[in-house]
């Protein structure tokens, strides 16, 4: 929910800093700042802090070696419900 110019102090600080961080795998937009430029996906897990790869942001899915990579350490994992 947004909070509008009327909204309490905590309501603001709720909206804009508390955010649900669920464990597992993420795939996180980031851009190679100090090099090219480019956006891309980074597939990484947040308990384990390992990254499956990285792959063009332009790319509408992970390529099946991330998605083999994640099942191989996290079997039953499935890309949005598709094995």
């Amino acid at each position: 929910k947004r909070f509008g110019p009327g909204a309490s102090d905590d309501d603001f600080h709720t909206y804009m800093f508390a955010k649900e961080n669920p464990k597992g795998v993420h795939f996180e937009r980031w851009r190679h700042n100090n090099g090219c430029g480019k956006w891309f996906i980074a597939a990484r897990d947040t308990v384990t802090l390992e990254v499956y790869g990285t792959y063009p942001a332009q790319t509408h899915e992970p390529p099946k070696q991330i998605r083999d990579a994640i099942t191989a350490k996290r079997p039953g994992w499935t890309w949005r419900g598709f094995a």
